[in-house]
């Protein structure tokens, strides 16, 4: 994925630096753990992900408070109880679109232990996510490959503009409901 961005952001004046640890940021610059420095203008630092405190305290979760759970979002401690999204353990990094995925997954499985005959899907979590690159341009990736799969897609343009236009405004105009079926369809065309 790397590869393919580097060169629409190269473009822009953003450089990418793979591969490294931050050991401290100054007032211009990040200087990482191997000694090499970048200057800066902004530096923003994502902090180690922490679950809620309420999780640690409840002791359903482990030590920085997230909660291990099965393929079907199902604790390990209590059968009778689904995580779904950034509190599952399962999972990093935490996006959106794989919280979806768990929450189906374990609306499923609850209806299950209510005694409902139903299939519980699959666990297949993917890196989905479209990018405003300003004007008339947008970069859409989906990746698994962090996952162990195969599916490597990067692809921009204005049909990917299009699709994050289409997605920002379906979720603006439902109150954050998902697009429906016909949109995953769409996306599926969309990357062949």
């Amino acid at each position: 994925m790397h590869a393919r961005l580097a060169p629409l952001l190269t473009a822009v004046g953003v450089e990418v630096a793979t591969s490294k640890n931050i050991s401290r940021v100054t007032a211009h610059s990040a200087i990482f753990t191997d000694g090499t420095e970048l200057e800066s203008a902004l530096t923003i630092v994502i902090p180690p992900y922490r679950g809620p405190q309420v999780i640690i305290d409840s002791e359903l979760g482990d030590e920085v408070g997230f909660v291990p759970v099965n393929q079907e979002m199902q604790t390990f401690s209590h059968p009778n109880i689904f995580v779904a999204g950034d509190v599952s353990a399962f999972s990093m990094p935490k996006l959106g679109h794989i919280a979806v995925h768990q929450a189906d997954i374990a609306v499923a499985g609850l209806e299950k232990v209510l005694g409902e005959k139903t299939e519980i899907p699959p666990y297949r979590p993917e890196v989905f996510c479209i990018m405003n690159r300003g004007g008339r341009d947008a970069t859409l990736i989906l990746s698994d490959t962090i996952y162990g799969g195969e599916r490597d897609v990067a692809k921009s343009g204005p049909i990917a503009l299009f699709m994050k236009w289409s997605f920002d405004s379906w979720g603006y105009h439902t109150h954050g409901h998902l697009p429906p079926d016909l949109f995953q369809e769409a996306l599926e065309k969309f990357l062949a």
